[in-house]
């Protein structure tokens, strides 16, 4: 990266250079990097990526599930260990900041009597 790149658009647009450079597609992130971007160029213009920065970014959005908040701060976390390189006053966003990205609802396991309410039913609706 250049040292040229002031605004955070720029450094996001070199950043997906080198990504792609690699190899990486970037297909799905390229859009929420560039919101990243135009966000922290009007709340931040010219600063460094901020740990702050990035959470008040990614919890932004009313209505926005967790999950979401979570998956948006990872991409600027990965975002935020690209720049490091070039801008000591870079912060990484801590892993789980906002919670575990693979939320799993609990399995249900199935009684006795529910395992003998679907096989009836599969069979009356076989007839």
């Amino acid at each position: 990266m250049t040292t040229s790149a002031s605004t955070m658009m720029e450094k996001i647009e070199q950043y997906l250079v080198h990504k792609r450079s690699m190899g990486y597609k970037m297909i799905k992130v390229v859009s929420r990097l560039r919101a990243f971007a135009r966000y922290a160029d009007l709340h931040a213009p010219a600063g460094p990526l901020t740990v702050d920065l990035a959470l008040r970014w990614a919890t932004s959005s009313k209505g926005t599930k967790r999950i979401t908040q979570i998956r948006l701060l990872g991409i600027v976390r990965s975002l935020a260990r690209y720049l490091a390189m070039f801008d000591p006053q870079t912060e990484i966003p801590p892993q789980q900041m906002l919670g575990a990205a693979d939320s799993r609802i609990p399995p249900h396991i199935y009684t006795r009597r529910e395992i003998t309410a679907l096989i009836r039913d599969v069979l009356i609706s076989r007839r």
